[in-house]
């Protein structure tokens, strides 16, 4: 009686080894497709996602003397989060928007709150010009041309700003 067990005939054992292998090598490609697809779906889940937009409505400060709005924004296509800006409106200047960047703490930019046929409505501060107090800046804005500025932290060198939505229609009658 042999106790060694079964005995395969060769050819059987060289087929098997080659099915295990092929077995391993398919499974890899599923794998590695699946993540590719999973990789693309995310992909086109992020450029589905507006690069930026406003809050739906202007909302009063708490002490009433000055109106805003969220502007959220994806500095590249890729980016997943959105990073925000407060858009300010004051009804005694009421001739400009004023966006601050929160994690600054600086005014940055003003636009005009007239509608404009073009979109040249935004005057950007240089980096050392921006200040937290609107008060600080003075006549600097005079001193800047009209333009669309891009995207806050934008890299590429075609997407602009789009122009937030008028001022509340309120703001002249609550003065």
């Amino acid at each position: 009686m042999d106790v060694t067990g079964p005995t395969y005939p060769k050819e059987s054992y060289q087929i098997g080894r080659c099915s295990m292998r092929t077995l391993r090598l398919v499974s890899g490609l599923i794998v590695l497709t699946s993540l590719t697809l999973e990789a693309r779906a995310q992909e086109e889940a992020v450029t589905d996602l507006p690069r930026q937009y406003y809050s739906d409505q202007w909302e009063k400060s708490p002490g009433g003397r000055f109106y805003f709005l969220r502007y959220y924004y994806r500095p590249t296509a890729t980016d997943t989060e959105y990073q925000m800006h407060y858009v300010v409106w004051y009804p005694d200047r009421e001739d400009y928007f004023y966006y601050f960047n929160l994690s600054d703490r600086r005014y940055w930019c003003r636009a005009l709150s007239q509608v404009r046929p073009d979109l040249n409505l935004w005057q950007v501060l240089d980096e050392d010009e921006e200040k937290e107090q609107l008060g600080e800046i003075g006549d600097t804005w005079d001193r800047k041309q009209l333009k669309r500025p891009l995207i806050p932290g934008g890299k590429e060198k075609f997407v602009g700003m789009d122009p937030p939505p008028p001022p509340p229609a309120l703001a002249k009658e609550d003065q």
